[in-house]
């Protein structure tokens, strides 16, 4: 049980780090990335964006990690699921990846571009090329197989009462919101950040549960006596 205890204090702290570091990550980029002329607000921004990009690999870290560590409790109540939820959170990590290696790319572009390059128009298609890849990265990672990370995830915690009901089905709405905001997001719909504020929040109180209380390490089961449960 100390065991036990350990780890999921790791996974919730783990889950504030992922958080943190990708909010902090946009948060530098996004503003440099808006820009018309990407390549020069690059070049003019490299170290922010670098930091920005290391920001986002620690997320993509952690949030491999995570599974990992809760994989042997989840195993007791479900193991397909189990095992599709590290699996959805790699590609998640793998897609990101991708898209921090496009930006990064673009930043060894931009120091040619900022030279004064005489097929500057050929740099600036490749730029904006590259960080369409950095753009799609972050949509499909972050938007897609997140959520769909999310959704594992909170059907177990809901489904098997590993922590209150109430938790679980905040997140199984937050996530709702989260497909509903890269749906839109996809067809060129922009300022949508507050739908994704709600699994946010609610994951940062599930780290803080992680943390404070642990799982549930019944059975979990319908069957189960109320004992036995977490209650909602």
């Amino acid at each position: 049980m100390m065991n036990t205890r350990k780890t999921e204090r790791i996974a919730g702290a783990l889950f504030i780090l992922a958080t943190a570091s990708s909010a902090l990550g946009f948060i530098l980029l996004d503003p440099i990335l808006d820009d018309a002329d990407v390549l020069a607000s690059v070049a003019t921004n490299e170290n922010s964006v670098i930091l920005g990009a290391v920001l986002l690999l620690i997320d993509a870290i952690a949030v491999v990690a995570i599974p990992v560590l809760l994989y042997p409790t989840f195993k007791k109540h479900n193991a397909p699921l189990a095992r599709l939820y590290p699996g959805s959170r790699i590609v998640e990590s793998v897609v990101l990846v991708i898209g921090v290696v496009g930006l990064l790319a673009a930043v060894s572009l931009s120091r040619d571009y900022v030279e004064g390059s005489p097929d500057a128009a050929s740099y600036r298609i490749s730029g904006d090329a590259l960080i369409a890849v950095y753009d799609w990265g972050v949509l499909l990672g972050i938007m897609l197989f997140f959520a769909l990370a999310g959704l594992l995830l909170n059907y177990v915690l809901y489904r098997y009462r590993l922590v209150p009901r109430w938790l679980a089905l905040w997140g199984l709405i937050g996530i709702g919101l989260l497909l509903i905001e890269g749906a839109l997001e996809a067809f060129d719909v922009d300022n949508l950040e507050i739908m994704s504020l709600p699994f946010a929040v609610q994951e940062m109180v599930f780290a803080g549960w992680l943390i404070a209380k642990g799982l549930n390490q019944s059975d979990g089961s319908v069957g189960a006596s109320p004992e036995t449960r977490v209650t909602a």
